[in-house]
């Protein structure tokens, strides 16, 4: 391998891993509600709304989020601020997720009427599955979960045990994972160029020898 080659592979990798890695301790962790800053998701489409996924979106960066019932039939509810419920007041389990496969860092939402612990299920950008299990919803409602150490979310799903239901999501509170820095984009971009044009001088060279 030419020098040239080495240091186009380093120049890419450097780049990917300065873009892609977190550091050791990075986590997703059950967090106090009550000191929350993040975008308001507000839900799209009109009351008695219904489906297999509901869609809403940011109110700030307009981030389309998806709502989705896991085989239950979501409604839109509410006269005022909107909620999810189902078609008949109750469900039983709920995911959430950017609907262009983004991530968000920090989340809030309030569960009403839960008659049963509730089991969590949160996957951060890397696909890591992080469980919370036999939670007790307080009386406030109040959930939160968030990234640290450079951590991000990409879903939250739950369950009511004990094939329990709740009557209501509400309030759903994200904060959006910043978009890579251009620069950071052009420098991952340039070292692939960079070992693209490369290998293409090598195999040209090669073809000259052999001939």
């Amino acid at each position: 391998m030419t020098p040239q080659l080495k240091l186009a592979l380093m120049a890419s990798a450097l780049s990917l891993s300065a873009m892609m890695a977190l550091p050791a301790n990075a986590t997703i962790v059950l967090a106090d509600k009550s000191n929350f800053n993040g975008e308001e998701v507000i839900i799209d489409g009109n009351v008695g709304d219904t489906g297999g996924t509901i869609l809403g979106h940011t109110n700030q960066s307009h981030v389309s989020v998806t709502y989705d019932g896991l085989g239950d039939t979501l409604q839109v509810g509410g006269s005022g601020q909107s909620f999810i419920t189902g078609t008949d007041g109750t469900l039983t389990q709920l995911s959430y997720y950017l609907t262009d496969g983004g991530t968000f860092n920090n989340t809030e939402f309030k569960i009403s009427g839960a008659t049963s612990t509730v089991d969590f299920t949160v996957v951060d950008n890397e696909g890591q599955v992080f469980n919370f299990n036999d939670l007790t919803i307080d009386s406030s409602g109040f959930v939160a979960f968030r990234g640290i150490d450079g951590e991000s979310i990409s879903s939250v799903s739950f369950i009511v045990d004990n094939s329990g239901t709740f009557e209501e999501f509400r309030q759903l509170r994200l904060e959006v994972a910043p978009i890579p820095e251009p620069a950071s984009w052009g420098m991952m971009l340039g070292g692939f160029g960079m070992l693209g044009g490369l290998l293409r001088l090598r195999r040209s060279r090669e073809n000259i020898l052999s001939a």
